[in-house]
């Protein structure tokens, strides 16, 4: 995948964002099924850079991976 795109994996989780090489690269918003969401930067999969990550209790983490 290259490019804006979104994947779904079988569990629930999902991806929107950036693709490259198949890979998540770039800006995305990861979801995970029990309500936890990361928005920020990748770069070949893993987190890097400034992101934030929100849990459903309302707790926030902002900051550097």
């Amino acid at each position: 995948m290259q490019g804006k795109g979104k994947y779904f994996w079988a569990d629930g989780r999902f991806f929107d964002g950036d693709w490259k090489d198949d890979l998540m690269d770039g800006y995305g918003v990861f979801t995970w099924t029990d309500g936890r969401k990361y928005e920020g930067n990748y770069v070949k999969d893993k987190r890097e850079g400034y992101g934030c990550i929100y849990w459903p209790d309302g707790k926030v983490y902002k900051g550097e991976w």
